[in-house]
């Protein structure tokens, strides 16, 4: 049951990708890679002090939890319900509906990416990527996709 989570064909192949490492704990933060590359430090750079497992990166950090206050207030509004740490790890497997269980993995999976790709471009070029602007490209991007498939969908922002 997982496994569907990552097969939502309107998000893009990267975004399924991260989401499917989240699943498997297997993105590789610096706790994870510090184990393996010599001297490399098990702290965020964003958050002195704090270790960089996989709950920090994706709720924890300063960063993150700024990112899921972009769709929070939206997810609220549109199901009624509040969006808990379990649902920004694993998607809709908490939630009751297919609609709500395909919208919500949608969601789940762009936000998970945007954030990884947040922390890949701050690690690699020292960039802060605006969070914002990037989830909502890959909305549009989506969106788009689902209009050329005839999907009806409604967005509220």
């Amino acid at each position: 049951k997982v496994w569907k989570t990552t097969k939502i064909p309107l998000v893009d192949a990267y975004s399924r990708q991260v989401h499917y490492l989240v699943l498997q704990k297997a993105l590789n933060t610096r706790s994870k890679l510090s184990n393996f590359v010599p001297g490399m430090s098990e702290f965020c750079k964003l958050c002195p002090g704090e270790r960089e497992d996989l709950a920090h990166v994706l709720i924890e950090c300063e960063r993150a939890r700024s990112a899921w206050e972009i769709i929070d207030p939206l997810w609220t509004r549109v199901m009624g319900i509040a969006l808990s740490s379990e649902n920004k790890f694993f998607g809709g497997l908490v939630v009751l509906g297919k609609q709500e269980y395909w919208f919500l993995n949608m969601i789940i999976q762009v936000m998970q990416c945007a954030i990884w790709e947040s922390r890949r471009c701050y690690e690699n070029k020292g960039i802060i990527l605006d969070l914002k602007l990037y989830f909502k490209r890959k909305v549009n991007v989506i969106l788009n996709r689902a209009l050329l498939f005839g999907a009806t969908i409604i967005w509220i922002i």
